[in-house]
């Protein structure tokens, strides 16, 4: 859908709106006191990573916008490094779910994101 080179713009975008997403949802989280944020943050990312298979299903697209979205995890104010790990191999497990189901499932792709984030908590 989008051109030879746009692939990666499109990665950086929603790579960088994960980033975003991952760092303001994580601190209004953790000052509001919710415990749920293992649950919003990567369900938030997985709903993200889907969209981006739909626009751009190139491989690699989806592990390139987890590397983006792991350097905004530099803007938390207590580091931690497990963090950026988790980012990135989140994205790592979208990645194969992808690989992997994709050719074998013929779904709409307004559902195939919904497959691909059900594959990746299974």
């Amino acid at each position: 859908m989008v051109s030879k080179r746009g692939w990666l713009v499109a990665a950086v975008m929603v790579g960088s709106l994960w980033g975003m997403a991952e760092v303001l949802m994580d601190a209004t989280l953790a000052w509001s006191g919710t415990a749920a944020r293992a649950i919003v943050l990567p369900s938030f990312a997985v709903m993200l990573v889907g969209v981006l298979h739909v626009l751009e299903s190139k491989r690699g697209a989806i592990l390139s916008a987890g590397i983006v979205a792991a350097f905004f995890k530099f803007l938390n104010v207590p580091f931690f490094g497990c963090q950026i790990f988790a980012v990135v191999l989140l994205a790592l497990l979208v990645e194969v779910a992808v690989s992997v189901l994709a050719p074998r499932v013929k779904a709409s792709e307004s559902t195939l994101p919904l497959l691909v984030g059900l594959a990746t908590w299974f």
